[in-house]
């Protein structure tokens, strides 16, 4: 399993890695980057998130927005159970 490691520096910094779990021992896949500062360590664990999951962005589909309606099939569950599309 792949996942997202932080190992403290020298210096005080905290290296960001992605790494992956391999005959009991953690081995470094890759090298994201080196923070020095909260700030710098967020965006570099959200950066290694991101490759951890290539290809997985959010989706925007740009549908217009429904109005609700009172009464039958007006929920979501709902809308799933009566109008099915296979």
């Amino acid at each position: 399993m792949v996942f997202v490691k932080k190992v403290p520096g020298r210096s005080g910094s905290t290296k960001v890695q992605v790494a992956e779990r391999r005959a009991g021992r953690h081995v470094a896949l890759e090298h994201v980057g080196t923070a020095r500062s909260d700030a710098e360590l967020a965006v570099l664990m959200a950066e290694a998130r991101r490759r951890l999951r290539p290809g997985q962005d959010a989706l925007d589909l740009a549908l217009p927005e429904r109005p609700r309606t009172a009464g039958r099939g007006s929920s979501p569950r709902s809308a799933q159970r009566y109008c099915r599309s296979s």
